[in-house]
């Protein structure tokens, strides 16, 4: 199953974040496969970002993208970690 990790505490800016994610290559392709992605993030808790503000892009963004719904799933957090799970309908 595809995979990104994500290490928040890197990113200072929305626009770094958007681009590091959603021009990566594993993701490009997923938004045009039928197949699930796990994105792992790290360091939400060191994040130079507001918290809120990450959530809202990618739960705004990753649906856009996609070429068939999308919704997040099996969404654990874990101390500073979290892992997302897009599935697809």
């Amino acid at each position: 199953m595809p995979t990104i990790r994500l290490d928040l505490r890197r990113f200072s800016s929305e626009d770094r974040l958007y681009r590091t994610l959603f021009e990566d290559e594993t993701f490009l392709q997923w938004a045009k496969g039928d197949y699930d992605l796990h994105l792992y993030i790290d360091s939400l808790d060191e994040c130079l970002l507001r918290i809120d503000s990450v959530a809202a892009l990618l739960a705004d963004e990753i649906p856009k993208i996609s070429t068939g719904p999308a919704e997040a799933a099996d969404c654990l957090p874990h101390g500073r970690h979290g892992r997302l799970c897009w599935k697809r309908h």
